[in-house]
């Protein structure tokens, strides 16, 4: 998984809009003004992403963590990250701070159990709320065709972890996405994403063969972008 995190990035850099977009509020005006340089996030991983937001106008950080697999102290990781940040906005503003949305874009995890919110609480039981609260995105749990339209740029290539995807529906959601990106470094990018996230696929659907299956084709696909694309009854093919 070494190279996922770098990949991640790298797709993010290029849409920045529609990374932030399903952790906005419905309806809102999301500009993305590039990263936040996080200080101090040792011992955490680089799968924690922090953008410099506005939503409606308003200022303020995202920071989402990238979770491959369920894990028991995500509560405590995403609090411990958020508090750092907080600590940081403090020691370089002289007012309160930006505000902080946390969220996890969870990529895998077992379909029976969806949590769509999470929580740390500091504060006793029964006192005001302290501690953080996270939305949860479960990325698995939704379809291709509901990730793709989120912006098939970006998280149409997160099709290997949907819940319907298979060889037929990913080779189609490919074609798509390959007929609205005409440079070849973002094509390369796209299928390399797409493979390191079928290596995630719990259900083992051998996906990554068709993400490969279909790159194979990437020279002719480039030298006649007209021609057809299709699959086969038995395997995959371009015609």
């Amino acid at each position: 998984m070494s190279a996922l995190p770098r990949l991640l990035t790298q797709m993010i850099d290029q849409h920045p809009q529609a990374f932030a977009r399903p952790f906005s509020p419905a309806g809102s005006r999301v500009e993305v003004s590039g990263w936040f340089k996080a200080d101090g996030l040792d011992g955490h991983d680089d799968l924690h992403k922090v953008l410099v937001v506005r939503i409606n106008g308003k200022p303020g950080l995202l920071h989402v963590k990238l979770q491959p697999a369920p894990f028991a102290e995500l509560a405590a990781e995403m609090f411990d990250v958020h508090t750092r940040l907080a600590r940081q906005l403090h020691a370089v503003r002289a007012d309160r701070g930006l505000p902080i949305v946390s969220a996890v874009a969870q990529l895998t995890g077992p379909p029976h159990v969806v949590a769509r919110f999470g929580q740390l609480q500091t504060s006793p039981e029964g006192a005001p709320f302290s501690g953080l609260h996270f939305q949860i995105d479960p990325i698995f749990c939704r379809s291709v065709n509901q990730l793709s339209s989120r912006g098939a740029g970006l998280w149409g290539a997160f099709a290997p972890l949907a819940r319907d995807a298979d060889p037929d529906r990913l080779w189609r959601q490919l074609i798509a996405m390959s007929a609205g990106i005409t440079d070849p470094a973002r094509l390369r990018l796209t299928f390399d994403l797409m493979g390191h996230l079928a290596d995630l696929d719990p259900e083992r659907r051998h996906l990554r063969e068709t993400v490969e299956a279909f790159a194979r084709h990437l020279p002719a696909l480039l030298a006649a972008p007209s021609r057809a694309i299709g699959l086969g009854r038995s395997r995959l093919w371009c015609c």
